[in-house]
Parts: structure tokens; sequence; C-alpha cells
């Protein structure tokens, strides 16, 4: 016979398992869960698999955390990666910070590495030369090189 505390940190313990590292063992059985429940293509409706109200509290999170880097980018001006993370992830970052007049999103990379920059919304950075003369700063998306000019091309 086990006590009410044995059972209680095992039970923790197996929920942490369902969860894994942020979500991802979550996101798995979702994913073959609806592959069960919803056999034929194009049949799939909104299934959510969720363990202790881990998926509320992961998007309180990370909105907290996206309005946090918001203000830092308004702060200093300069664009914030946010870390890797998964679609529905990006989802909330980009949602929460939609109507912040502050900033604009934008998602970069490919597969796991894609993740979610934090823009200033007040356009392009400027660069000053030692003549004081503006420098427009292009990050090209697909090269991934910045390509600095003085716009005169």
């Amino acid at each position: 016979m086990t006590t009410g505390e044995d059972h209680s940190r095992r039970t923790w313990i197996g929920v942490r398992l369902v969860i894994g590292k942020k979500g991802a063992t979550l996101d798995a059985l979702q994913y073959l869960v609806s592959r069960i429940v919803f056999k034929k293509p194009g049949e799939a409706a909104t299934l959510v698999v969720d363990a202790e109200g881990y998926r509320g509290r992961r998007e309180d999170s990370l909105a907290d955390l996206a309005r946090r880097l918001a203000e830092k980018v308004v702060r200093s001006g300069r664009p914030v990666p946010v870390e890797p993370m998964s679609a529905h992830d990006r989802k909330v970052v980009h949602t929460t910070l939609a109507e912040h007049p502050g900033v604009r999103t934008e998602s970069e990379g490919e597969g796991p590495a894609r993740r979610v920059v934090i823009f200033p919304s007040r356009g392009r950075p400027r660069l000053r030369r030692a003549s004081e003369q503006d420098v427009d700063v292009n990050v090209e998306a697909k090269g991934g090189g910045e390509r600095v000019g003085s716009g005169d091309r």
C-alpha cells in the first residue's frame, strides 16, 4: 500500500512525462489521436489533448514572454529573436503582439529552428556614418546576410 504522498509524486512524474519538454510529447500525442479519430483527409476538426491544464499555462507564459520582449524591443529599438518553437507557440506570440503599437512580428527559419523575431514597428533601423548621412540596413530573409548601402543604387 502506498501513501497519498507517494501516489501524488508518481502522478506528477507521469504527467511530466506525458507533457514532455515544452509540450513536445503532448503535441505528438495530440497529432496521433487526431490521425486516429479523423481518418479521412479533410475530416479533421480541432482536437486538443491536454494534461493538468498545461496548454493554458503555456499560452499564458508565452503571452507574458512576448509582452516582456516587446517592451525590450521598444526600449532598445532593436529586433529580438525568440527561441525556436512550435507553430502553435509561434501563433500565440504573433497573436499576443498583433495589436501592440510599438512592434511587429515575423517568423524566420525552417523546421525545428523556426522562430519569431520581434521588430520595432517604426520601420527599418537607421545607422549613422561618420559624415552623419543616413544609411539603410536591409536584412534579406533568404540570404541571411546584411546589406548596407546608402540608398543611391
